[in-house]
């Protein structure tokens, strides 16, 4: 269920040991949810309120991909385009 999730944790560096000290659960469930393991509905809030994002974020049902350090909390937002497009 939290399976890419946790794989895109991975390949931004992370541990399944220091995913388990932030997230407050024991290793031995990081390695069964990265397994495809269901996961209670608890343990999905503190991922999400761990990793700052959304719980349908932590279900792959939105995408912070990877590579984009989005789950250290860091927020990246496009400028607006505020030039004239040359029309009157």
């Amino acid at each position: 269920m939290i399976r890419l999730f946790l794989q895109n944790l991975k390949a931004e560096g992370w541990t399944q040991e220091a995913i388990a000290e932030k997230v407050g659960i024991g290793q031995g469930l990081i390695s069964t949810y990265m397994k495809g393991a269901d996961v209670k509905a608890s343990t999905l809030l503190k991922f999400a309120d761990a990793f700052h994002v959304s719980t349908d974020t932590v279900l792959g049902r939105t995408g912070v991909r990877k590579g984009t350090n989005n789950y250290k909390g860091e927020e990246r937002r496009r400028k607006p385009n505020n030039h004239n497009s040359g029309m009157a």
